[in-house]
Formats: C-alpha cells, sequence, structure tokens
C-alpha cells in the first residue's frame, strides 16, 4: 500500500484546496498542481520501486485536472463523479550504492470517482492509479463499498485544522500548512506520514495549486467490474504482491471454502489463501491520514469487525479482496504486473 502514497498526496492535496475554496466565496475547481516531495523516509523510497536507490530522491510534479463523470456502470443507482488528475513525475536525485547518479522521468494518471446518495451519504468509491516508469511500473484498482453507506459532513476540513494569520495549519498527523497566495493560486506545504519533518524542518512536500472557472465535466469509462471467482483452490504456496495490505489487517486463522472477488479475469489461478478476520476497531487502510482527512475522502480509513480476506495471484495480475459475513464485497484491490 505504501506504492500508493505519491499518488494519494496529489488526490488529497487537489481534493483538499478545492473543499477549501468551496468554502469561501469563491466557486472555482482545481485546474494545475506543480511542486516537489522529496521522498525521506525508506517507506516512500521503496514504494515507487527505487530500493535501489538511497533516501532523498525528489519527485517534481506538473499535473492537470479535470472534472469527471464515468459512463457503464451497471449497478449504480447514481453516476458517479470525480478528478481525473495526469501529468509527468521527474524523479531525480537517485543515488545508487556506487553513488551514480540517476534520474527517472515518469507518467502519473488518477482517476477518482464515487457514487453518492444524497445526503452527504457515499455508497462507493473506485480509484485507478497508472504510474508508467519503465521498468518499475505499476497499475492499481482499488473499490470500496460502504455498507451501511458513509457519512461525510460538511466542516470537516475545518474540524482537521486550524487557523493562523489567515493560513490553515493541521492538527494532527503529518504537519502540514495551507497559504493563500493570490486569488486562484494556493500552497500546502507539509511532512510525510511517518517521517522526522516537522514545522521546523525543511518541508518534503510543497505543491502549488492554480484554479479555474467550473466547466463540464468529462465523460469517461467507468472501471471494470468486480467479479466473483467461483472454484477458487487453496493452494499451499501463499500469494505475493500485496503483502502490505495484508499487514494492515487484523487477520486469524486461514479458511477454507471462500468465494473471492477479482476484475474479470480468465487466467489460470497460481495461488490462493483466505483468513479470517479478527474482531478489530482500528482502521484497515490509512495512508496518508490527515491529508485524505482533510481532503474529505473517508474511504481511505475504514474498519470492520468480521469477514474474510482473500488474496489471489494469476500470471498478469493479483488481487485483494475484503469481504462481510454475507460475502459482499467491502474492499479490493488489483495489481497488474
Amino acid at each position: 500500500m505504501e506504492w500508493l502514497v505519491l499518488a494519494t498526496v496529489l488526490l488529497s492535496t487537489m481534493t483538499l484546496v478545492v473543499e477549501e475554496k468551496n468554502e469561501t466565496k469563491t466557486d472555482l475547481e482545481i485546474s494545475n498542481i506543480t511542486g516537489t516531495m522529496t521522498l525521506t523516509t525508506r517507506a516512500a523510497m521503496d514504494s515507487l520501486g527505487l530500493q535501489d536507490y538511497d533516501r532523498g530522491a525528489i519527485a517534481t510534479i506538473n499535473m492537470d485536472s479535470i472534472s469527471v463523470i464515468s459512463e457503464g456502470c451497471t449497478d449504480c443507482a447514481n453516476t458517479p463523479t470525480g478528478l481525473q488528475i495526469s501529468g509527468n513525475v521527474n524523479l531525480t536525485e537517485l543515488i545508487d550504492d556506487a553513488d551514480r547518479l540517476g534520474r527517472i522521468e515518469a507518467e502519473l494518471n488518477i482517476v477518482y470517482l464515487r457514487e453518492d446518495m444524497g445526503n452527504d451519504m457515499i455508497v462507493r468509491e473506485w480509484l485507478s492509479v497508472d504510474w508508467d516508469a519503465g521498468d518499475i511500473s505499476e497499475h492499481w484498482e482499488l473499490v470500496i463499498a460502504h455498507d451501511p453507506p458513509k457519512w461525510q459532513p460538511e466542516g470537516r476540513y475545518d474540524s482537521s485544522f486550524v487557523t493562523d494569520n489567515g493560513n490553515y495549519l493541521s492538527r494532527t498527523g503529518p504537519w502540514i500548512i495551507i497559504e493563500q497566495l493570490d486569488e486562484n493560486i494556493q500552497n500546502s506545504r507539509g511532512c510525510l506520514p511517518d517521517s522526522l519533518c516537522s514545522s521546523l524542518t525543511e518541508h518534503e512536500i510543497n505543491l502549488t495549486s492554480t484554479y479555474k472557472e467550473p466547466s463540464i465535466p468529462i465523460i469517461i469509462q467507468h472501471p471494470s467490474n468486480w467479479e466473483i471467482i467461483t472454484g477458487t483452490p487453496q493452494t499451499n504456496n501463499s500469494p505475493t504482491g500485496i503483502e502490505g495490505i495484508r499487514e494492515k489487517i487484523d487477520l486469524g486463522g486461514e479458511v477454507s471454502n471462500v468465494i473471492p472477488w477479482c476484475l474479470s479475469n480468465n487466467e489460470e489461478i497460481i495461488a490462493s489463501k483466505s483468513w479470517e478476520v479478527v474482531d478489530s476497531n482500528g482502521p484497515i487502510i490509512s495512508p496518508m491520514g490527515i491529508w485524505f482527512e482533510a481532503a474529505g475522502l473517508p474511504s481511505t480509513s475504514f474498519s470492520t469487525k468480521s469477514g474474510t480476506w482473500n488474496e489471489v495471484n494469476f500470471d498478469d495480475q493479483n488481487c485483494g479482496s475484503l469481504m462481510n459475513d454475507n460475502g459482499k464485497l467491502i474492499f479490493g484491490v488489483s495489481v497488474l504486473k
């Protein structure tokens, strides 16, 4: 899950500043975001496939954002809406164990969608992340079904931040400051989770967002459907590829006779295992903490008290699915190799 740090920071920051603007008198939408992220933690480096380099690489970002609506969702009661964020991410200051300096030019495309049912209630959310960086490229698809629907009240931004001389400062979690530079320009600076960064040190994240008048949303194709995988064997070998998510879930012993979920796939199963979910009130998925809380994206932190977690490997795809006691899909993640 740590691989999603870069994508989630971008999505959270862009949505965060949109929400802040909407709570003021100006009704604008995000247009562009530029800036830098310094990957000071080992987890942040490894998440981008940079295991062979020292900490401290710099990601220079230039991303454009458009509003989108999706078509083709066969079981949606309401049309999903969201954002598409795409552009360049150049990684520099890459130093290997021989002290050689390198760089990587990458492209990142993020699509975030959610289905609302009115009254600040969210039914489902989807996140697609396409990281095109040569040998370290990956494609992730995530879905979360809120059962019961998730309440997202207005004013979450105010509860997560305090004002100081016209700026917004985070109350808890990674240090974040949001500053209005101009009528249509806003700067967000702060720290990555689990780093030693603070308000007294150099900022690890420094992003400037530009706004424009609202535009008509672009229609995009809805993500592929998740389906039940019938006849899934329990194999002796454990699945690999998404252990980072498994480690965030309180699991008990292995269970059998489980029918898992995955994106539509006709490949032969290589490995599959299922585990009982232990009763827990703690969050399962919370990769960016305060960044997502401020952005009003509640799907990034949720918990379950029971159910089953399954992982399955195919030749070109890995899937993980969290099901409740009735076998309904609550959370799914797919990684294309």
